[in-house]
């Protein structure tokens, strides 16, 4: 009989709001390298491959937190007691020989594109979380790596919408790291972290915070401007915009972690959500403009 419990820690530590939102910039970031759907082997493949990347990540990064999570979130599998340490060892691993077996289904350029994830990954679970905005760079480097991937699968790696949308999601990424920071700060340093939110303060992360969520915004329409996506992307887009401004000052205001971690968590889904519409809109509306 499938023990509930666990089967819910399991789901939590690899973090399906996080690891299906990587997944899917890597579909989206084929999509917008062919300009239509790709076949349902490739599509799947390069969803697994960035998701298993990114499950291997969340696991080890728990594992690595495991005593900063006593105090930060001590209801997560492995402080819980739900998983033990071993145990989530054997998961990443499984997650890591997974996404390198079906990169070499792929090809070469694929395989070291994953090594190179799995690699960054590693480093930064290791040491880069403690190396302050050094290591929040590293995690926003991979996401937006998660839609080269995607052009890099079908053999596109220089499609320019794909960097527009790489670009995206390192700022905005990069955005939630400081949150993420600004949150974690009590627990942080107990491991003697230097994320800015401790180097430089809360609010001194929470403001920039909120500047890259600008800078995204901004960005977001250069696929728009550049003639790439019509109108029907802007019908995207905007509300997108005006959910992550919203929320992003909501942010800025607010004192209770609970709250913060929701907000940061419906921006994440919110992101998911636009990029299923957007690759929608890409194969099958032509490109609108104004005239």
């Amino acid at each position: 009989m499938i023990d509930k419990q666990k089967l819910r820690a399991l789901i939590q530590i690899i973090r399906p709001e996080l690891t299906v939102g990587a997944g899917m910039c890597t579909v989206t970031g084929t999509v917008l390298a062919l300009g239509a759907i790709p076949t349902i082997a490739i599509g799947l493949t390069g969803f697994l491959i960035v998701f298993l990347i990114a499950a291997f990540d969340m696991v080890e990064n728990d594992v690595y937190d495991q005593e900063v999570d006593r105090v930060n979130a001590p209801k997560r599998p492995i402080p819980s007691g739900l998983i033990s340490p071993r145990q989530a060892m054997v998961i990443s691993g499984v997650c890591v020989v997974g996404s390198v077996l079906l990169s070499v289904m792929i090809s070469w350029t694929v395989l070291a594109l994953t090594l190179f994830l799995i690699v960054v990954g590693h480093l930064y679970n290791w040491k880069g979380k403690d190396d302050g905005l050094l290591g929040n760079m590293m995690v926003s480097i991979s996401v937006g790596t998660g839609f080269i991937m995607g052009a890099v699968i079908v053999n596109r790696p220089f499609e320019p919408l794909v960097w527009a949308f790489a670009l995206m999601g390192f700022l905005i990424n990069l955005s939630l790291e400081l949150i993420g920071d600004a949150v974690d700060r009590e627990g942080d340093m107990l491991r003697g972290s230097r994320s800015l939110a401790i180097t430089h303060g809360r609010e001194t992360a929470l403001n920039l915070s909120f500047v890259l969520l600008c800078l995204f915004t901004l960005a977001s329409m250069i696929p728009y401007v550049f003639g790439s996506m019509g109108l029907e992307y802007l019908l995207v887009i905007l509300p997108l915009d005006a959910l992550v401004i919203f929320m992003g000052l909501k942010v800025l205001g607010d004192i209770d972690v609970h709250r913060i971690r929701n907000r940061v968590k419906t921006i994440y889904l919110s992101l998911t959500l636009a990029m299923v519409l957007i690759i929608i809109m890409r194969v099958t509306v032509p490109v609108i403009t104004l005239t």
